[in-house]
């Protein structure tokens, strides 16, 4: 397992993990609303993002964290490798630079609500996305006092 940062190679291969891990997280959204938008993941948000790679193996993607500052805006493992530690790895790899991170995750999915909790965010308000109508929390993680350093 390595993480190293985003390369422009890697869009396809990120978009492909993003696509399948979003079908299979994000069942009570129309499957054409993710495949409609991949080109767009490819196209501004990953180029627009501060990306990190995990790849399973040299050369093979299997996960990636998007990052805009310190909101995550992105954390999908391939469905493959999902229950590995990939999801845990990246995130706690960007916990190591922030004293605070915040996420905004659908209501419905769960697993990933508990996920997030399990690593010390909290929901601190709810809303609607936008772009779906779904509902969705949006969560905050902070480091704890002892351990603060400047960023």
């Amino acid at each position: 397992m390595n993480i190293r940062p985003y390369t422009a190679e890697d869009a396809e291969p990120l978009a492909d993990i993003w696509l399948c891990a979003s079908l299979k997280a994000h069942s009570f959204i129309a499957a054409d609303y993710w495949h409609t938008h991949r080109e767009q993941l490819v196209r501004e948000y990953l180029p627009n993002s501060q990306n990190l790679v995990l790849e399973s193996a040299p050369g093979q993607p299997a996960a990636f964290i998007s990052m805009l500052g310190r909101h995550i805006a992105a954390l999908f493992v391939h469905p493959y490798f999902q229950g590995c530690g990939y999801g845990s790895a990246l995130l706690r790899h960007v916990q190591q630079r922030h004293n605070s991170l915040t996420l905004h995750v659908y209501a419905d999915n769960t697993d990933a609500i508990h996920f997030y909790q399990y690593h010390g965010f909290r929901i601190t308000a709810s809303g609607t996305d936008s772009a779906t109508g779904a509902a969705e929390h949006h969560m905050l993680w902070q480091r704890p006092d002892c351990t603060r350093f400047p960023e």
